[in-house]
């Protein structure tokens, strides 16, 4: 945008270890950031609009990321992870907020020799196919648009190590 902000926030990780194979980790996030300045020029001769100290469009507040994994064995391993995503600001001045969602993920990877060189990993992401939106919108008088997210995705990957 070519205009600044800041960002302060607190970040904060809980790792339970019930057995050496399986691991559950929760992390929460609290974002606080306000543009240093954002100036906008007015149109047509207008008067400039000056949302200084506001809060970005589209970044929520509140995240919360939690994971349950666990290692059946040397070759696979797999993870069940949890996103919780609160409302964010649509508009620049800061009326309209909302857009709250969250999404359910599946990982199972493979690893077929027991160096651990070559690693196959399946993963379905918005395994639930969570219908959430994008939201935004130009100013005041603007409709709020919205674009949807990502839907579910079955990927397969493949990673070496050399």
């Amino acid at each position: 945008t070519g205009q600044e902000y800041s960002s302060r926030g607190l970040e904060a990780s809980l790792s339970y270890r019930p057995v050496q194979s399986t691991q559950l980790m929760v992390n929460y996030t609290y974002l606080d950031p306000k543009w240093d300045e954002l100036i906008i020029a007015g149109s047509y001769g207008g008067a400039d609009t000056d949302y200084s100290g506001n809060i970005p469009q589209g970044v929520p507040k509140h995240i919360v990321y939690a994971e349950f994994s666990h290692v059946f064995s040397e070759y696979l391993k797999t993870s069940l992870s949890y996103e919780w995503y609160g409302d964010y600001f649509v508009d620049l001045a800061n009326n309209v907020e909302t857009g709250q969602y969250d999404l359910l993920n599946l990982s199972a990877t493979w690893f077929p020799t027991s160096k651990q060189n070559l690693a196959l990993d399946l993963s379905v992401t918005n395994l639930l196919g969570e219908d959430y939106f994008f939201y935004f919108a130009g100013s005041r008088s603007a409709a709020t648009n919205a674009s949807p997210g990502v839907p579910r995705q079955l990927r397969l990957s493949a990673k070496v190590m050399f």
